[in-house]
Formats: C-alpha cells, structure tokens, sequence
C-alpha cells in the first residue's frame, strides 16, 4: 500500500491505529494534535509533526489522513472543521480481519484484529469498530459509530450515526440503534433502541436521554 497517511490525534486511538497499520505493514509518516505539550515528541519513532488544521494542505499534498479520536462526537467535529472530503481519508484495516467481498467499507474506517463483516453489510465513514466484533450480514453501520470488543450484531442490524456500542454488547437481527445512543457493556438488545439514549441491561432498556455532547464513557 503506497499511501502517505497521517494520523489525527495522537492518543490511545491513534497508538492503536499506528499499530494496526504497522501490523499489516503499512507506514505511517507521523501524527498531527493541537496538545502544544505533544509538538516534536514522539510516538515510537513517529513525530506529532503539526496541528490539526495542517491536515487542509496536506489533503491537497494528496496525503491520506484518519482521525483517530475515539470519542465519536469529536471525531465529527474535526471532520467537518477540517470539511476535507472522505476520499481523503485512508481505512485502518487489519490484516486478521475479515470482510467478504460483497461487504461496503467507506473511508476513514478503523477495524481491528479478527473482525469479521459480513455478506451485503456497509461500512460508512469514519467508524470504529474494535477487537472481535461480528457484523453479520446486510448489517448497516453508519458514519461516526464505534463498536467496542467483542460486540456481535445479527443479520440486518441498522447501527445510526453516532451511536456507540459498548463492550461485549449483542444485538438481535433487524434492530435498529437510534443515532447518537449508548448501550452498556453486556447487554442485549432484542428491540429497537431510539435517538439519544443510554439503555442497558438484559434486555436493554433506555434509562435516560444523553446529548453527544456528554462524556459518555463516565455513563458506563
């Protein structure tokens, strides 16, 4: 893969998407982050070369970027701060991972290690979707999602933008996540959640409404 990428962000979900990469033998030519305590230092031998805002021109230098900010709220909002077009963004795709070849993957993607997509499922943009985790067929994961370990959806499962699935979460066929909802860790979801919820349990049930602007991970 002949590709100059950067990578936004150089946090936990950057280390990792480093490591995906250079897994798969792919390089990566160093980080942009707005932290000024970040600037010159390095993450295993890449440099956090500029800011965010750097990655504009470096679109235009025909660079691949991916933001690896695992907060899907800000995810977005760099995305349409930077307002670059997807075809810009690289996927991080690991190599153990397995998508069939009538699977849709977009751009800006993170799919880690032993991943499996299924027949006809779509990928959108810009998602997360982490370790083991099971996205069966006619599945539809839209943009700015994140899956975490372990998570297993069933055949035609409509995650919407925003959502974010916790981990070890599974879910049955033909349900959808409304947008920007949160499921607890362990649960499973045998009906449809709506919009803007936190919902857990067996079987998972909204308990209060949340914005996309909170700190969901203090929610689980």
């Amino acid at each position: 893969m002949n590709q100059k990428i950067i990578l936004i962000g150089s946090g936990a979900q950057g280390r990792v998407t480093l490591d995906i990469l250079e897994d798969s033998n792919i390089k990566i030519l160093g980080f942009l982050d707005d932290d000024p305590f970040m600037q010159g230092k390095e993450i295993r031998g890449k440099k956090i070369i500029g800011k965010i805002e750097e990655a504009i021109k470096m679109a235009k230098d025909n660079y691949k970027l991916i933001i690896c900010i695992g907060n899907n709220y800000q995810r977005k909002i760099i995305f349409q701060k930077l307002n670059v077009e997807n075809i810009s963004y690289a996927n991080a795709i690991h190599s153990s991972s397995v998508i069939l070849s009538t699977a849709s993957i977009g751009n800006g993607n993170m799919i880690f290690a032993q991943t499996f997509i299924g027949s006809n499922a779509q990928i959108k943009n810009h998602t997360i979707i982490n370790n083991g985790c099971i996205v069966e067929h006619d599945c539809l994961v839209e943009d700015f999602v994140a899956l975490s370990p372990g998570c297993c959806m069933g055949g035609r499962v409509k995650i919407e933008e925003g959502a974010f699935i916790s981990t070890g979460v599974t879910i049955n066929p033909r349900i959808t996540i409304g947008a920007n909802s949160v499921i607890g860790s362990g649960s499973v979801v045998i009906s449809d959640i709506p919009e803007s919820v936190l919902a857990y349990g067996i079987p998972a049930k909204p308990v209060k409404k949340i914005t996309p602007k909170q700190l969901w991970e203090r929610l689980l």
